[in-house]
């Protein structure tokens, strides 16, 4: 007997020694494992750039690191891009393909361009241009719109260039009735957007191979129009902004604004007249600041300067190196004929600073936001005195400029920044690019609308 029992507990022991780790927990735990959800996940990458018959390895991160869910992977098209179990890209044909990392509820996507390889050569990966270099588009007064990159014209001699924006170190512009280009390529086919004639286009941005347009129409629906356009022809997303508190809003501000972020959201700055009472003369305006989420597509409304007397316009919108959105608007009290105007910064929807003792006039200002790590510049125009400064925070730098009739600010590096100062000289307009360090970048009788540092 004894020894029928011995055998009985070798066996037992021989079992306990069999199992694996996750075997006892399950025992312990009544036969059932910890259910533990992921609350997110990460890829090392969120947008790549690969050449035909390479491999480009992802990597997934998952919070908290003891969750039970377990990552799949997936390409939203396989033509282009496959990717194995483990988040091996392979890259078979040229276009795009957006991999997604999926652990449970939590979602992560990195965006994939495969590129023709180099005959003869092999798989090359593309070298982006060395910068910075200062890039800035022009009004001419015979009404041509040019684009110039450090001094010398960029665009094509009859492209009409109406917006310009830069994705680190490439430079991106839009055509009139042609499209958008990166740097000499057209990337995406304005016509093939099917977006109509009856919309006002008013500002872009790129991010990890999305373009993101924003457009206006002024119609009995009253409202903004946000379409985040895949490069691949075909593929795109509609938002519809809808002008709040005002349930009746016509028109748009020239300076409306549009940035996105690396992580997906889009930020649209925009502002909206109400049809109806106005004050002293004077229409109300007001200002918002939208946020467009990646997942669902919808879109979060926050008034900047709250107020029935209250009218506010559009500054300019950019976001900092750590995420944080900065928005600048003016505003002025329309029951008041005394009170000035004063330019308003926030950040993240939360006002930061007030810069007072502007013009009386309720109009949109030519103005500008350039960010540097944690410091913002400022350029700050008034419309009753015809004077600008510039800022940096809350001190004022430079100022005092005369006769101007509008001017933008952009961060180069290494301590420097330029500005544009647009005059009224001889009847016409004459513009001056300076650096911070005084050396004048561009002189010419025209209208310089925007200015961006691709580096």
């Amino acid at each position: 007997m004894k020894r029928f029992l011995s055998a009985i507990a070798a066996i037992a022991m021989l079992a306990v020694w069999a199992c694996t780790e996750e075997d006892l927990n399950n025992l312990l735990n009544g036969g059932g494992k910890e259910e533990i959800p992921a609350e997110s996940i990460e890829l090392d990458q969120d947008h790549a750039q690969i050449k035909v018959g390479e491999t480009l390895q992802l990597v997934a991160s998952v919070k908290p690191e003891n969750a039970t869910d377990k990552v799949e992977w997936e390409s939203n098209n396989e033509e282009i891009a496959t990717v194995s179990d483990n988040g091996l890209v392979t890259a078979l044909s040229e276009g795009w393909a957006t991999i997604s990392a999926n652990a449970g509820k939590q979602s992560a996507f990195c965006r994939i361009e495969v590129t023709k390889a180099s005959e003869g050569e092999g798989p090359v990966t593309e070298t982006a241009p060395e910068g910075p270099r200062v890039c800035w588009q022009t009004s001419g007064n015979d009404g041509s719109n040019r684009l110039y990159v450090d001094g010398e014209l960029f665009s094509k001699s009859d492209a009409t260039v109406t917006y310009i924006k830069n994705e680190g170190p490439w430079i991106w512009y839009y055509a009139k009735n042609d499209g958008f280009y990166r740097e000499k390529t057209k990337m995406l086919d304005f016509g093939k957007t099917e977006l109509g004639d009856h919309y006002l286009f008013q500002a872009f941005d790129v991010k990890n191979g999305y373009i993101h347009i924003l457009l206006s129409e002024q119609s009995p629906s009253k409202y903004y129009s946000v379409r985040s356009i895949n490069l691949e022809t075909g593929e795109s997303r509609e938002v519809k902004l809808n002008m709040k508190p005002f349930a009746d809003m016509v028109c748009c501000t020239v300076e409306t604004s549009i940035c996105a972020a690396d992580d997906g959201k889009v930020y649209a700055l925009v502002s909206g007249r109400e049809n109806g009472t106005t004050y002293s003369g004077a229409f109300q305006w007001c200002s918002i600041l939208y946020t467009v989420k990646p997942d669902s597509f919808e879109a979060e409304a926050t008034e900047l300067i709250k107020g029935d007397d209250v009218s506010s316009m559009v500054g300019d919108l950019e976001i900092g190196p750590d995420g944080s959105v900065y928005a600048l608007v003016n505003y002025r009290l329309l029951n008041d004929n005394s009170a000035k105007k004063a330019f308003v910064l926030f950040k993240d929807g939360e006002e930061v600073r007030r810069y007072e003792g502007y013009s009386d006039k309720a109009s949109s200002t030519p103005s500008g936001i350039s960010i540097d790590g944690t410091d913002v510049y400022l350029f700050l125009k008034q419309d009753g005195s015809q004077t600008a400064d510039i800022y940096k925070n809350a001190d004022k730098i430079l100022g005092n400029f005369t006769s101007i009739s509008g001017g933008k600010i952009a961060f180069i590096g290494n301590g420097l920044y330029c500005y544009a100062i647009n005059k009224v000289e001889q009847n016409t307009t004459a513009t001056k690019l300076y650096r911070s360090d005084n050396k004048v970048l561009f002189s010419q009788y025209t209208w310089i609308m925007q200015v961006v540092v691709a580096k």
